[in-house]
């Protein structure tokens, strides 16, 4: 038999964390002059501990007892859950020296997912705090990323923060 597979397929988890594939999800074509009788996946099922890239490996059996060639294809599984959110947060007050300390969970809202604690959250550059100053009063971007335990990319986002200093100066006669 002669096999030809898919470079890419995603699949997404569904609600309890479980997903299934059949050799149709990954095959690209077939043949064989006697005919294929059955289709082996390295992997057909996929759990949470899985999300991110998986390689599948397909090979194929005919009526003779041929196997095929194996065909390879890369299995992104994701989650089709809502897991996270930006949180509205409109203004950053200073305090009396002048600093305020953002944390990334006042701006990422992580909701239940059916994996748990699959996603990370920083701003950009990697950190978890984001220092302001009296240097920043003002409308300020903040750039946030979400990635896989893994590391790889899930989503990034920009949001703007109004940085303000309600401190009113003392006046030392």
């Amino acid at each position: 038999p002669s096999l030809s597979c898919k470079s890419r397929v995603f699949i997404n988890l569904d609600d309890s964390g479980n997903a299934t594939i059949d050799p149709q999800t990954i095959l690209n074509s077939s043949s064989d002059n006697c005919g294929i009788v059955s289709y082996n996946l390295s992997q057909s099922t996929f759990i949470c501990e899985d999300l991110g890239r998986v390689q599948v490996s397909l090979t194929a059996q005919d009526q003779a007892g041929n196997v095929s060639n194996v065909c390879n294809t890369e299995v992104v599984v994701n989650t089709n859950t809502f897991i996270f959110e930006f949180q509205r947060l409109e203004e950053v007050v200073l305090d009396e020296s002048g600093q305020a300390i953002l944390g990334i969970d006042d701006v990422i809202l992580f909701l239940p997912g059916p994996c748990g604690d699959e996603l990370n959250a920083s701003f950009k550059g990697g950190e978890l705090t984001k220092t302001f100053s009296c240097a920043d009063v003002g409308r300020q971007a903040i750039d946030v990323v979400v990635t896989l335990n893994d590391g790889e990319l899930f989503a990034s986002g920009s949001l703007e923060v109004n940085v303000v200093d309600n401190i009113v100066p003392t006046a030392i006669c």
